[in-house]
């Protein structure tokens, strides 16, 4: 009895091994794959954390990519504005050098006649080859040169005036009556060589216009001179 007692205990004992060892290596096992799951977890976090990351930069540079474009689409329309506007200015330079060249001519071409003309009077005189009768004679025309000279003249000092401190308009209230006289004054020598009579048209005395006294002289000498050219 105490033998079949000690194998039965013993045959207890080996399956109580036996099932501890099985219980050990289920552990075993499932600690093994609590293990991988949670690295597996962490793996994913970690891969999920730098994916946003990763998104968070890719916006961040995306935003930096877009704001940098944006600057540079506003950089190439100030420069693309700015070029225009140097074309412009160089269009309107252009312009303005050919307007100066066409009245320097004109004024150069206008003006060498009337200097010849007294030039060869002032020789004739100097040699005592003018009578005084013959003075007498072109002294009208000497007058009508000198009106011709000193009306370009002031064309030219107003222009230059004019280009160097910019047009400027300095209105007030002016009776164009004594304006158009003093014109038809000025220039009625020069329309009578050619035949040409100057009469002011109905304008009343009483009438004002609001403008430059300058411009609108030389707007209407401009005109007349040209009209009777």
């Amino acid at each position: 009895k105490y033998r079949y007692d000690y194998e039965a205990k013993k045959n207890d004992i080996e399956k109580l091994t036996e099932k501890t060892e099985k219980q050990q290596t289920y552990l075993y096992v499932v600690i093994f794959i609590l293990i991988t799951v949670i690295l597996s977890i962490i793996i994913l976090i970690q891969r999920f954390y730098q994916k946003k990351v990763l998104m968070t930069r890719l916006k961040a540079q995306h935003k930096q990519i877009q704001q940098y474009n944006t600057e540079l689409l506003q950089s190439v329309e100030q420069i693309t504005f700015q070029a225009e506007v140097i074309e412009k200015q160089n269009q309107e330079l252009k312009a303005s050098n050919l307007s100066k060249d066409k009245m320097f001519t004109l004024i150069s071409h206008d003006l060498r006649s009337p200097l010849a003309g007294l030039k060869g009077v002032v020789s004739s005189i100097k040699l005592d080859v003018l009578t005084m009768e013959d003075l007498q004679e072109i002294l009208p025309i000497i007058e009508n040169n000198l009106d011709t000279t000193l009306n370009l003249t002031e064309e030219l000092l107003y222009w230059a005036k004019s280009q160097m401190e910019g047009m400027q308009a300095n209105p007030s209230l002016l009776h164009p009556h004594t304006i158009i006289q003093q014109m038809i004054t000025n220039l009625h020598k020069i329309a009578e060589v050619k035949g040409i009579k100057l009469v002011a048209g109905d304008v009343s005395e009483l009438l004002t216009v609001w403008a430059d006294e300058n411009m609108i002289k030389a707007v209407l000498r401009n005109l007349v001179s040209n009209a009777i050219k």
